[in-house]
């Protein structure tokens, strides 16, 4: 009977952990969805250069050299600035890997981006970049207007020791990024760059947000664009560039930080073709302003600074 007993407890253990296991598994791929197809949108406002974009979408699994499969993220620039770029991460255990092709510093050629399950401000080490880095997040629940709601969110953060009790941002890794459960990143800080915030997102064919692309053939194909307005700042004129790839009403206008329409550059029926208006700010003051196009179901704002 003892022996009957023990037997069951330990089946019942080994369900609890069987479930325990699945439902963390489910977790991670909630926090990070991982759907080919979609498809997230960053902004920074640059001093110098207005406005400035990158889109990131998934689009396939791939076989890398280390022999395990990634999700393949092709990231490019929705202002010009840079070339495409790919990353390749997998979801397993709790965690986030991604692959990296550094075999001198990652001989697995993968290190864990994210950990869900380790306690907050505890660390993790990242490969073998030379002195001990590490990576830790803290966990905190924060409101986002693009979703109308509160979502648990992780910031995680890069991390050196120095001479065994100091801790340092390593030169040459990744700055913090933050991630909101069901969503993917949020935010992140390219120490380089600048502070990339998400302004729009499709999650498993939901739109969330403002985006400045559509969906074609697991690519992005533009609807419209429009362009940083130049010179910015300005004083008193400045020069506005859109782009429309199919025929429809057109309107682009500009209002002050106050939401008051200030002036109408376009509302009617414009061809596909790209168009260049002059906003004339002469009899306004300094100050920031907001120029939004729409087409269709389509909006894109961008900020501009008047400057006298």
């Amino acid at each position: 009977m003892k022996n009957y007993f023990l037997s069951r407890t330990t089946k019942f253990v080994i369900f609890l952990l069987l479930l325990i296991s699945q439902s963390n598994a489910q977790d991670t791929l909630e926090y990070y969805p991982v759907n080919i197809g979609n498809y997230w949108e960053y902004w920074f406002l640059d001093i110098y250069q207005g406005w400035v974009g990158f889109y990131q979408t998934i689009t396939k699994d791939t076989l890398m050299p280390n022999g395990k499969v990634y999700k393949e993220i092709k990231e490019k620039s929705l202002t010009g600035i840079w070339d495409p770029r790919y990353i390749y991460f997998r979801a397993e255990n709790n965690k986030i890997y991604r692959f990296i092709k550094d075999t001198t510093r990652c001989p697995e050629r993968e290190f864990v981006f994210y950990d869900f399950i380790i306690t907050d401000s505890v660390y993790w080490h990242v490969c073998n970049f030379g002195d001990s880095v590490l990576r830790s997040c803290l966990t905190y629940n924060l409101y986002y207007d693009i979703f109308s709601k509160e979502i648990e969110t992780k910031h995680t953060i890069y991390a050196a020791i120095l001479n065994g009790d100091t801790i340092n941002l390593p030169f040459g890794l990744p700055c913090p990024t933050t991630i909101a459960k069901g969503v993917g990143m949020v935010r992140e800080w390219r120490c380089d760059d600048g502070d990339y915030k998400l302004e729009g997102a499709i999650i498993n064919g939901i739109t969330y947000g403002n985006i400045t692309g559509v969906r074609e053939n697991n690519e992005f194909a533009f609807d419209f664009s429009l362009e940083q307005n130049y010179p910015n700042p300005f004083n008193p004129s400045t020069k506005i560039n859109f782009n429309i790839k199919k025929a429809g009403n057109v309107k682009l206008e500009v209002f002050d930080i106050y939401g008051s329409r200030v002036a109408i550059l376009v509302d009617g029926i414009k061809q596909e073709g790209e168009y260049s208006m002059v906003f004339d700010g002469s009899r306004l003051a300094s100050g920031v302003y907001v120029y939004r196009l729409q087409t269709g179901d389509f909006i894109s704002t961008r900020k501009m600074v008047l400057l006298r």
